[in-house]
């Protein structure tokens, strides 16, 4: 049997349609990084899970895998994000500064269970986050604004008094903790958070952009580190970071992270916090089911 050109070049279609789950849930995943400040982590873990499971990776290595590339796709989309909000004026750097230090230690705790390949846990504190920042966000946008909020709702607020820097503080180590065990960027949780502090919805969202880089940068270094790639791996998979796939999904969502941030300029901010919770609720709603269904 003679092999002509054709199919000495021809590509394998299960490499092929793997390539375009790549592309396209690094193209949404940076829309959305830009369009609502996070960190993409929120499309990039459920569609690295879906496919690993179709590659026949058990469920525990998928999840462990797919946080794993998330946290460090994060950096190159959440730098992209931020800066791109940054030019736009979004940013709040009083609070930013004060917040960060407790999302690094929250981040830091997190990255020792992203190592320790908790998949059950990783997939339900993932959902569960998702789920309960869509109801907080619901909630905020329906209800009548309290006074404290009327007055307190500018372009650029600050932390006054020691009550509300401890409350930040605390918030911004439950950022970290949460956002790092599920591989996103800190925007879903931290939006809500921002927003309690008296930010506009646009601020909150550029803000909250930059919280990916302070939850990727320790769970980078500890997953360099500490994690081990799993028995069932699938190929190009180094330690607990899929290769392919962060090369394919780090350069789509740098691509089109800008491309979002100004389309979110543009809308308003019932509008914004309207889609924003219905992303939250239809993908946190998908993967609780499979946390359920995980096998034990």
């Amino acid at each position: 049997m003679s092999i002509t050109a054709n199919d000495e070049f021809r590509m394998p279609p299960e490499i092929l349609f793997q390539i375009l789950v790549l592309l396209f849930a690094g193209l949404v995943a940076g829309f959305l990084a830009g369009l609502f400040g996070v960190g993409g982590g929120i499309v990039i873990v459920p569609a690295l899970y879906a496919l690993f499971r179709w590659m026949e990776v058990s469920a525990n290595s998928a999840i462990s895998i797919a946080v794993g590339t998330s946290l460090v796709t994060l950096l190159p989309t959440a730098c992209s994000s931020l800066r791109a909000h940054y030019k736009l004026g979004n940013v709040n750097k009083s609070i930013l500064l004060w917040i960060a230090p407790s999302i690094l230690i929250g981040a830091i705790i997190a990255s020792s269970l992203v190592v320790a390949q908790f998949g059950r846990l990783l997939l339900f504190v993932f959902s569960g986050v998702l789920l309960l920042v869509a109801c907080i966000t619901i909630v905020r946008t329906y209800r009548i604004t309290p006074v404290v909020e009327r007055y307190t709702k500018t372009a650029e607020p600050t932390l006054n008094g020691v009550l509300n820097k401890v409350m930040a503080s605390i918030a911004g180590f439950l950022i970290g903790l949460s956002s790092s065990l599920a591989g996103v960027g800190g925007g879903a949780t931290g939006v809500p958070v921002l927003l309690g502090l008296g930010l506009r919805t646009h601020a909150a969202i550029g803000t909250a952009s930059s919280f990916g880089v302070l939850v990727a940068l320790p769970s980078i270094i500890a997953l360099l580190l500490f994690s081990y790639s799993p028995a069932d791996a699938p190929w190009g998979c180094w330690k607990q970071v899929y290769i392919p796939g962060l090369v394919v999904l780090s350069f789509c969502t740098v691509l089109v992270a800008p491309y979002g941030a100004r389309l979110g300029k543009k809308i308003s901010e019932k509008r914004l916090k309207v889609l924003f919770a219905s992303l939250l609720f239809v993908v946190g709603a998908r993967l609780l089911v499979s946390s359920f269904m995980f096998p034990v």
